[in-house]
């Protein structure tokens, strides 16, 4: 057992301070999201361009029918990113603690998969329920092995799961291209190499972890520690049904209130939106460990700094939605068609306003989120989003049944902005002398 103990200390330790290390998790994912960036701008239109209109909308509808049950994974992974990250230091409480993340994950998983096919199966179009229900299976099992990730980033390693999403993003990109260069992009096979490439990365991530650290694995664990999860993950659930809502469940309302050609439209303004935004984890991911070592510290300057940081970037992205607002009123954007997915001269306004409005409060949303569970407030943050993403579902499904789903985009990307604003100011005028106490 000492072995295996000082394998995981030796693993862990790092030389360096909190700023090197978070310029480093920075540094090594900047490609990973280049390279995610092309999944979305290369892989969405090559389908639009190979996929009739009704498979196009079931290939973008999938994403919300099979990724429900992040709602579990997502909340439970960021839970034990902060715990790892005060553990850190104790070579015998990480490694406890490993172990029981990793059993919890894996009974998670395997309680999950038969519920998130049948769930799938039963959302779907009729004749896209098997195919989408394999691949709702495939998204629970590589959610199970994303504790490889969540490990590695409480411990400060998280530059190593870069170099796998790296190959799972590449992989994904080639495979695209080749299928369609020789007209062999279908429907299957777009599912299957959009769902299961990053699963076999996923298994090579976790595989590597066990190896390298000497973590075992194990179902059984303590009941204590389930109810401690179940218990820290609570403000974190609530934050994940909340993002669901925003992304997946104003998708459900659009899917079945407009066609085809319609929801097309949106969801791919959705999904490049979504993408757009995806880069800013280079910063929130490692920022939790970041943060949470400097309030450990009572580095309240470094804190201030934060604050002030937060407010200049919330003001400037706001400042940009207008300048949109601007330009676009001097020179409207024109029709834009690629493939099945079609926008006209006066839709692109909206969606080109709507869209950035939305990009920029989710980005900032990003980076507050991580700030709010570091300090241990993030039932404050998720309870807003909570309210303000439902608010805006509500008000959007009303709108999109008399405009269609512009009118979705327009509803949940104000609702957005209106809780970073106010989430902003709540963390800004926060007294940073409160911090150590927590």
């Amino acid at each position: 057992m000492q072995k295996v103990s000082t394998r995981v200390r030796s693993h862990l330790t790092q030389p360096k301070g909190r700023s090197y290390l978070l310029i480093r998790s920075i540094a090594f994912s900047a490609l990973t999201k280049a390279f995610g960036f092309l999944v979305i701008f290369a892989c969405l239109p090559l389908a639009a361009l190979s996929l009739t209109a009704d498979e196009y909308a079931a290939f973008n509808y999938s994403m919300a029918a099979t990724t429900t049950f992040a709602i579990v994974f997502t909340p439970v992974g960021t839970t034990f990113v902060v715990r790892f990250a005060h553990a850190s230091n104790d070579r015998i409480e990480l490694r406890r603690l490993a172990q029981n993340s990793l059993a919890i994950f894996m009974t998670l998983g395997l309680a999950l998969e038969l519920p998130a096919i049948l769930f799938a199966y039963w959302l779907s179009p009729a004749e896209f329920r098997l195919s989408i229900a394999v691949c709702a299976a495939a998204f629970v099992a590589t959610a199970t092995l994303s504790w490889a990730e969540v490990f590695r980033l409480g411990v400060r390693q998280d530059h190593i799961s870069s170099a796998f999403g790296l190959a799972s993003n590449a992989t994904i990109i080639l495979i695209f291209g080749l299928l369609h260069q020789y007209e062999g992009l279908t429907f299957a096979r777009v599912l299957t190499v959009y769902y299961f490439c990053p699963l076999c990365w996923a298994l090579v991530s976790f595989l590597q972890v066990l190896f390298s650290t000497g973590i075992r694995f194990r179902l059984q664990t303590d009941y204590d520690e389930w109810k401690r999860t179940i218990w820290h993950a609570r403000p974190n659930v609530v934050n994940s049904v909340s993002d669901y809502i925003k992304l997946y469940g104003a998708s459900f309302v659009a899917f079945y209130l407009s066609g085809a050609q319609a929801y097309g439209a949106f969801s791919t303004v959705q999904l490049l939106i979504a993408r757009l935004s995806n880069p800013l984890s280079l910063i929130a991911r490692p920022l939790i460990p970041a943060y949470v070592d400097a309030i450990a510290r009572g580095d309240l300057r470094w804190v201030r700094w934060l604050k002030r940081a937060s407010s200049i970037l919330c003001l400037v992205a706001f400042l940009a939605v207008l300048l949109v607002v601007l330009v676009t009123a001097v020179k409207p954007p024109g029709d834009v068609r690629v493939g099945v997915v079609a926008l006209h001269g006066p839709e692109s306004t909206w969606y080109s306003v709507s869209g950035f409005l939305l990009f920029a409060s989710t980005s900032s949303l990003t980076l507050l989120a991580s700030v709010y569970l570091a300090e241990r407030r993030m039932g404050v943050f998720s309870r807003t989003c909570l309210v303000a993403n439902v608010a805006s579902v509500l008000v959007g499904g009303f709108a999109t049944a008399w405009i269609g789903p512009i009118a979705m985009l327009a509803s949940i990307a104000a609702g957005s902005a209106i809780a970073s604003i106010y989430l902003t100011w709540r963390f800004a005028t926060f007294p940073s002398s409160k911090l150590s106490a927590r």
